[in-house]
């Protein structure tokens, strides 16, 4: 179903399509990083046509983090280890954006999971 409060525009006849959750708060709010890791990307999302300032980080276990709808400020860079609570960027709207929030996803192996409840 087609449920929620979301920070990004309707897509087709839903709200919204996520994979993970929407975060809101004031724009420059640091983010910080989920869990320790590595930095595997920082910029703008390659595969969207209004795209999003991100950061993507990976983790043990197959895990992998992405928040997207920063602020074009590179804290980290590609290749940096990261620990848990690191500020890695700062809350914006960049992209397909109706306010200033972060889009939170987590992977493991390729596969979504409830940011709430991985690890």
């Amino acid at each position: 179903g087609c449920t929620g409060f979301y920070l990004e525009p309707s897509r087709g006849s839903c709200n919204h399509f996520h994979d993970g959750i929407d975060i809101a708060n004031a724009a420059g709010t640091a983010i910080r990083a989920s869990a320790d890791g590595v930095v595997a990307f920082v910029g703008w999302n390659p595969y969207d046509t209004d795209p999003a300032y991100m950061v993507v980080v990976g983790h043990s276990g197959g895990y992998t983090s992405g928040y997207y709808h920063l602020l074009p400020r590179r804290k980290v860079k590609a290749g940096q280890f990261v620990r848990r609570g690191q500020v890695i960027g700062y809350m914006g709207s960049t992209g397909n954006s109706t306010g200033p929030h972060v889009h939170w996803e987590v992977y493991r192996n390729d596969r979504p999971v409830n940011p709430r409840t991985a690890g």
